[in-house]
């Protein structure tokens, strides 16, 4: 028999996962960030497994007046008008006086620069470090925490500190809050949280089996690494087996770890039951009528607004609103005896005139303005404009009036609206129908579906089409016999108190989701307010088509000067051969890329990366990518810039080509405006959430006790 029932729950968390293995930490609204909440007070300190919130003292501020005695009016002179009438007072103090100020002063720094230490509440007992409503932790209490969830020594020493404590006292708080919570929620009977607990399970043991795998298993020998020389002698040239061995190293122990998880997953698939009917992710394409029908129900969708291009000198109101205006109209009267207006644009704004001009969409702008623009001809200059914030002088460059387009322009627009609404009715009728089946346990495709449908829209955008569907469904078998396996191999007994943690980490989660996300509501109006006010940022960056030769920086973190050296003197070594000097032509940028790159996947290419190189829309995918694009957008089209490093490795690239910047739609850029509102909301609400609970568990840290904690001693 097929066990339907208890499958789901290993399912969500393997897209959790695998949204997580890819860099993207948030994502569908069934996994917050882990346990944020609540933050506490406390020193600054580092973020380590929690996060922590600095509480902010509001100190007040006395102020001292002192009574001065006035002193008889002196004369002032008449020939100087211009100084005050008002008596000059002279302050005249007994030396015993002056020595007292100054106590005072030096008391007054004193108590300011130790304030936190003077004013700190004293613990109800030395090793109390944290007190809350109903409870305590002592020193005892953290460092019975630390050692059930740290099992590394080297780890636990890092964390005998007063910052270490303050995160694990931190901890401890938040677990205690939970479970005040859990006691009233009882949040244990919902779904919802047997599919997550079912996740944290698994990657605890992913984790541990992880380092099963590569304990000792992948050394690289001295056999291995002269066997590959010998092999590749003709692309070192003149060098030594000394002077590459440390690149070859690196090159062999990277191919190993690659080669041991594919080897690994192969091996699990192999013994593993599997069945798979990848052929029901493909939706049925909607036909050309079902196209034209939908676009004749939507024309209004399509609409081309008026829009007007134009030069304008714009002048704030600011608090004198009056005298901003008289000084605009006088510049429009300048203009209006025939000076020229990119002649007064320049004097006034201190910038040459942008010959291009702004574009101005009808509607997007005050009521005001619009109507005294739009009714402008092209070459006329308007009327001093009472815009909302400011006073403007326009002048209109061209306008289009407002327009319907044809089906033709706005075809692929129209077949991306009916496929989503095709795609959700075929996945909803299909729902029971069998995906794919791992060792008897079913997964249907609605299951998927409804997983699919929460994921970020940035994840979705490296599986799109029904190859993506069909590619992350692979991704998904794999997660799931690496769970089975990593049960039959992880003591359970082992991670208990890891596992009690993580569920407390859960239930945090399970907490956020209730008080947090589930009231952050963006509406249609919120996309376009933003979508109007940020269309300038809504730019799908310029792109590059190029060529590349890539060369490890010396291998890992760990790379000695020696081998970071040689692999910039390889860099080099290519470089020089692209690019010999004036009056020498280089040679092939393929047979170059050959000899030297060490990226096999573009190496057999000459060097050509197939995709367009660009900027990510998404944020955090771009963090880790942005040097490299930065660099290769400094490349001149049809250049050879020189070697550069990024993330670990050394570039020459050749730019082919490149696209110019694009101005994003708004319909391009809904959902991605929704993943940026949605993120600053659920902020806003967290910190909300986290002020409330802190101040309802009436939570205290004692960084008296914490600051007697000495750090262990470093040899």
């Amino acid at each position: 028999m097929v066990d339907k029932g208890s499958t789901s729950d290993n399912w969500r968390q393997v897209f959790a996962d695998i949204g997580q293995s890819l860099g993207f930490s948030g994502g569908g609204k069934k996994k917050p960030a882990p346990k944020t909440l609540p933050q506490l007070p406390s020193e600054p300190k580092e973020e380590k497994e929690v996060k922590v919130v600095k509480q902010r003292a509001n100190v007040s501020k006395k102020e001292t007046n002192i009574v001065q005695n006035e002193l008889p009016e002196s004369q002032v002179p008449e020939q100087e008008p211009q100084k005050s009438q008002l008596p000059l007072p002279k302050i005249q103090l007994s030396k015993r006086k002056k020595i007292t100020l100054g106590l005072i002063l030096v008391i007054a720094v004193a108590v300011w620069n130790f304030r936190e230490d003077i004013f700190a509440p004293w613990p109800p007992a030395p090793n109390v470090v944290a007190a809350y409503d109903g409870g305590r932790i002592t020193i005892e209490d953290v460092e019975k925490h630390l050692a059930s969830l740290v099992d590394d020594e080297e780890s636990q020493k890092q964390l005998r500190s007063p910052q270490g404590y303050g995160l694990i006292v931190q901890e401890m708080i938040t677990d205690e809050i939970v479970r005040r919570w859990q006691t009233n929620r009882k949040p244990d009977q919902d779904k919802e949280f047997s599919h997550v607990m079912k996740h944290i399970t698994e990657e605890i043991n992913l984790d541990e089996l992880h380092a099963q795998m590569h304990k000792g298993q992948l050394g690289v020998t001295e056999g291995d690494i002269g066997a590959y020389y010998e092999a590749n002698k003709k692309d070192f040239g003149e060098k030594t087996l000394t002077d590459v061995r440390e690149e070859i190293k690196t090159k062999l122990q990277s191919e190993k770890e690659d080669l041991f998880v594919q080897n690994y997953i192969t091996g699990l698939k192999n013994k593993a039951s599997i069945t798979q009917d990848l052929a029901i992710l493909a939706v049925p394409a909607p036909a050309d009528w079902e196209l034209k029908n939908y676009y004749d129900a939507n024309k209004a969708k399509y609409l081309v607004k008026a829009q007007a291009t134009v030069q304008e000198m714009r002048f704030p109101k600011g608090a004198d609103e009056k005298k901003v205006k008289e000084k605009t109209e006088q510049l429009l009267s300048k203009i209006r005896s025939g000076s020229d207006f990119g002649q007064v644009y320049q004097e006034t704004m201190g910038a040459q005139l942008p010959q291009s001009g702004d574009i101005k969409v009808k509607g997007e702008q005050s009521s005001p303005y619009d109507e005294a623009v739009f009714r402008l001809d092209p070459g006329q200059i308007s009327n001093v404009i009472a815009d909302t914030d400011a006073f403007a002088i326009v002048r209109l460059i061209s306008k289009e009036p407002e327009r319907e387009q044809s089906f033709e322009e706005v075809r692929s627009q129209v077949q991306t609206a009916v496929l989503a609404e095709t795609e959700k009715k075929y996945f909803t009728d299909n729902a029971d129908r069998t995906l794919f089946t791992v060792n008897g346990k079913r997964f249907t495709l609605g299951e998927f579906w409804e997983e699919y449908q929460e994921l970020p829209v940035t994840f979705l955008a490296s599986y799109p089409g029904t190859e993506g569907k069909q590619a992350l469904v692979e991704k998904i078998i794999e997660r799931l016999l690496l769970y089975e396996d990593s049960l039959s191999q992880v003591s359970q007994t082992d991670t208990k108190e890891r596992k009690d943690e993580m569920r407390l980490k859960v239930l945090a989660q399970m907490l956020e989701q209730e008080e947090v996300d589930e009231k952050i509501k963006i509406e249609d109006k919120d996309l376009q307010d933003y979508y109007n006010k940020n269309k300038a940022e809504l730019v799908m960056p310029a792109k590059s088509k190029v060529r590349q030769i890539v060369i490890r920086a010396g291998g890992s973190d760990s790379a000695t000067d020696d081998e970071h050296k040689k692999a910039f003197e390889k860099a080099n070594e290519a470089y020089k051969k692209l690019v010999p000097g004036p009056l020498k032509k280089g040679e092939d940028f393929a047979s170059v890329a050959k000899q030297y790159s060490e990226d096999e996947e573009t190496k057999e290419k000459g060097g050509e990366v197939v995709e367009w190189v660009a900027e990510e829309m998404n944020f955090l995918g771009e963090i880790t990518k942005h040097q490299y694009h930065e660099q290769v957008q400094a490349i001149p089209k049809g250049q050879i810039g020189p070697p550069f490093e990024a993330n670990g490795y050394i570039y020459i690239v050749e730019v082919l080509d490149r696209a110019e910047p694009e101005q994003l739609e708004f319909e391009d850029s809904k959902e991605f405006i929704r993943e940026r509102l949605t993120q600053q909301k659920h902020q806003e609400l967290s910190e909300q959430l986290s002020s409330k609970l802190m101040k309802d568990a009436k939570v205290v840290i004692y960084t008296r006790t914490l600051k007697k904690i000495k750090p262990p001693e470093t040899k």
